[in-house]
């Protein structure tokens, strides 16, 4: 394998020439030679022989040592995100995140840990076809909310004894439809998908436009 040689091009013409290779790659076309992009975290400790604790104690140290390492790497013609911040995984993947110098040793990988809550599927669309697929996920550990496109009936049919449905007020209705429209239609949803594994919802938002009488009446076909 050849050594990387430290390329003497000036810093602007080096990003030219990197950025090109990407973009003809995107556009199908014939680049001076493959681009590489490299993805990391983790790594750029391990390889610059940074403490994990120090790697993520504060963003400028983060940034300065992913940066080390790409240089470390060589011939790299970008990174897909040049800084880390493990605290970030909370929001991705709505849990708690152990953390190296804090909750775990110095030079531990940080931990995602399951918080125990409710995976939310928000279908927007039509997703009548592919119901079934959605088997695949755990029995009892999901909600399945529509937007009004999808069959919701068909998908209490294939996914009632599976999945918990949630919807499907379509935002149509609550701007155009009356209040006993509104309460008529929430009364058969109530009825024909619940009442176990059923949750009432507008399809997607309720929209800045609907009458706030129609609104109430979602609220008063389940009250009762």
């Amino acid at each position: 394998m050849k050594k990387n040689k430290p390329n003497s091009m000036c810093t602007e013409d080096l990003y030219n020439q990197r950025l090109d290779r990407i973009l003809k790659a995107v556009a199908l076309e014939k680049p001076d030679r493959t681009p590489v992009v490299l993805e990391y975290s983790g790594f750029a400790a391990n390889a610059t022989h940074t403490p994990m604790a120090a790697f993520l104690k504060s963003p400028r140290t983060n940034i300065d040592t992913m940066i080390k390492a790409f240089e470390l790497v060589g011939d790299g013609d970008a990174i897909n995100y040049g800084a880390f911040w493990p605290y970030g995984l909370c929001y991705d993947f709505m849990a708690k995140v152990r953390v190296p110098g804090v909750d775990l040793p110095d030079n531990e990988m940080w931990q995602v840990v399951d918080a125990g809550l409710i995976a939310l599927l928000h279908l927007d669309s039509d997703w009548t076809r592919e119901l079934e697929r959605f088997k695949e996920l755990p029995r009892g550990k999901c909600i399945l909310a529509f937007d009004g496109e999808t069959a919701i009936f068909k998908a209490k049919e294939i996914l009632g004894d599976h999945m918990c449905i949630m919807g499907d007020v379509p935002a149509s209705m609550l701007f155009l439809k009356q209040p006993e429209d509104i309460y008529a239609y929430c009364t058969r949803l109530i009825r024909q998908l619940g009442p176990q594994g059923f949750i009432l919802q507008s399809g997607c938002d309720i929209p800045a436009n609907a009458k706030l009488e129609n609104v109430q009446a979602v609220v008063a076909a389940a009250v009762g």
